[in-house]
């Protein structure tokens, strides 16, 4: 059996970081092979999942006014990650840091992958520096492979020096699979490599998978709007409590509460964990998103839902394309029409069946 250590962002508190990675090694597994999450720990990670931060910032003091409020959700949500984190990843015994982590090229990995996620995007974090990892830069006497990375939505504030490292890196790749078209033609532009271009690792596992690890024991017996936001605006809220009125049904938000939501009365469930978030797409009447992960799992579950854009939007623009679902996207709050009487079902069948044959075959011809 071949063994495959997987070197992601595992351990943020993200339902979309930790739901990669359980795919990624779910994937691997389900085609026979010793899959492992290479426990590597980033600072400003670990900081985000603090209780309290140093009062530096305004995000810092929101953050802290936040979880003081509420401190049950905050200690809940922590015990709900940890729980998931303990129970379904098969993380490596050995925890890594920037120090150490070149080390893992002396385990007994047959293949280094990175991916999925935002590993190929220099400025994720604080300083570059915990990002170079990911992109391998040590010798390995294995192979080296990329699965379904992502360089974020910003390549264009990529330096030249930045440039420099990721060519250096990549050309050193055996296999090279990214998540967007936009990725791979930076990548292919820079390096003469052509990547293939995969689907996120979460969309490959079948509703029936996920419902394997579902929570399903606090869902509301009335029927719900589900939001989750990562980024907001005062027109996205407004926006979710006009659908509210129109429908009659209350709005569950999922993610911790924002300066725009106060006043609102949205029930909070920002305690939920990987589990919790999971089942609270599936038995939604309704999901609205500003998420890549959101819109993902809202396919999956095949649930009526609008992804609202803001920003660039890439990542959702370019999925919701390929499935021919652009009449999901939501930029701004007027003139839409609640209908969830369409073919996107039929849509999403073929769809499903596509990505998965693509990234299986990738990952295939990487283990064989």
């Amino acid at each position: 059996m071949k063994k495959v250590g997987v070197v992601t962002i595992h351990n943020a508190h993200n339902y979309g970081a930790v739901l990669q990675a359980y795919a990624t090694q779910k994937t691997y597994e389900k085609l026979g092979v010793d899959c492992e999450i290479v426990d590597y720990s980033i600072p400003q990670v670990k900081k985000q999942n603090r209780f309290l931060l140093l009062p530096i910032s305004k995000s810092n003091i929101k953050h802290d006014i936040r979880n003081a409020l509420t401190p049950k959700l905050f200690l809940k949500r922590k015990k709900n990650f940890r729980s998931f984190l303990k129970l379904y990843l098969n993380l490596s015994k050995e925890k890594y840091n920037l120090k150490n982590i070149q080390n893992i090229c002396e385990r007994d990995y047959d293949i280094l992958v990175t991916g999925s996620d935002q590993t190929f995007n220099l400025n994720l974090f604080e300083n570059e520096k915990y990002s170079v990892p990911f992109f391998l830069p040590w010798k390995f006497k294995g192979k080296k492979g990329a699965y379904s990375s992502s360089m974020g939505e910003k390549i264009r504030l990529i330096t030249e020096k930045q440039s420099d490292l990721i060519k250096t890196a990549l050309c050193d790749f055996d296999y090279l699979s990214v998540r967007e078209s936009a990725t791979a033609n930076y990548i292919e532009k820079l390096t003469n490599q052509k990547p293939d271009v995969l689907y996120d690792p979460t969309l490959i596992l079948s509703q029936d998978e996920w419902n394997a690890i579902c929570d399903d024991t606090s869902i509301p017996e009335k029927e719900y709007i589900l939001f989750y936001t990562v980024l907001s605006e005062q027109w996205v809220v407004d926006f979710v409590k006009k659908v509210s009125e129109e429908l009659g049904v209350e709005v569950i938000a999922v993610h911790p509460q924002n300066s725009f939501e106060i006043s609102t009365g949205f029930k909070r469930f920002s305690h939920s964990g990987p589990s919790q978030f999971l089942s609270l797409i599936k038995n939604a009447k309704l999901v609205i998103t500003t998420s890549f992960h959101g819109t993902v799992f809202s396919m999956i579950y095949k649930k009526p839902f609008y992804s609202i854009v803001l920003g660039e939007g890439n990542r959702i623009n370019d999925l919701l394309t390929k499935a021919k679902l652009t009449h999901r996207i939501i930029k701004e709050s007027n003139n839409v029409l609640i209908n969830f009487e369409d073919d996107d079902v039929q849509a999403l069948d073929v769809f499903f069946d596509n990505a998965r044959d693509l990234n299986v075959s990738f990952i295939k011809k990487m283990i064989e």
